[in-house]
C-alpha cells in the first residue's frame, strides 16, 4: 500500500478504480468498494461467536489489590455468555490499563 502512497482508508478512497486495479490487480476493485463501504455480502446474524468478552471502564482508577471482585464479575458474565455458545471456553485474558502504559 505504501508503494502507491496509501496508509489510510481515506487514501484509498481518493484513488480512482483504474489506479487501484493497476497496482493491485483484481483486488483493486475490492479495495475500491471497501473504501466506499460497498459490501454486497449478506449479513449473517446467527453465526457462532468466535470470542466472547466483557469489559468495564471505571470513572476512576481502581487499585490493583481491589480488582478481584470486578474481575470475578466480568469472568462470570463471560462464563454465562459461553453457555449460549457452541464452543467451550479455553482461555481467559485480563487486560488492565496500567497508568505506566497510558
Amino acid at each position: 500500500m505504501k508503494v502507491v502512497g496509501t496508509t489510510t482508508v481515506g487514501d484509498l478512497y481518493r484513488l480512482e478504480l483504474s489506479d487501484l486495479e493497476t497496482h493491485f490487480g483484481s483486488y483493486g476493485a475490492r479495495l475500491y468498494q471497501l473504501a466506499r463501504s460497498i459490501d454486497h455480502n449478506p449479513v449473517v446474524a446467527t453465526r457462532v461467536s468466535k470470542s466472547i468478552s466483557a469489559e468495564d471502564t471505571f470513572p476512576v482508577d481502581i487499585p490493583l489489590e481491589e480488582t478481584e471482585q470486578q474481575i470475578r464479575r466480568l469472568a462470570e458474565k463471560v462464563w454465562r455468555a459461553s453457555g449460549e455458545n457452541a464452543h467451550q471456553p479455553h482461555s481467559f485474558l485480563s487486560a488492565p490499563r496500567l497508568p505506566c502504559l497510558t
